[in-house]
């Protein structure tokens, strides 16, 4: 499950939207998609999805990497 266009791999990938809208998009996704998993893995890259809030079962959150100047460039403030 990922957010944005999704390339050809040897293994299914599916996108849950663009943008932030793949945050909120993707609990019904993988559910609908994918189903019950042994493990999800969430790979956290600059925002998490927090999925040991929605997923029931084990999860496991990789942190690929910390953004710090690039939220300001991303997202500005109001």
């Amino acid at each position: 499950m990922c957010g944005g266009p999704v390339a050809r791999h040897d293994y299914r990938a599916v996108s849950a939207g663009g943008d932030a809208a793949h945050f909120l998009r993707a609990p019904h996704a993988l559910s609908r998609r994918a189903g019950p998993c042994d493990l999800l893995v969430e790979v956290c890259n600059g925002m998490p999805y927090l999925a040991p809030l929605w997923h029931p079962g084990p999860t496991l959150c990789l942190v690929n990497h910390v953004h710090t100047d690039l939220w300001r460039l991303r997202y500005p403030p109001p």
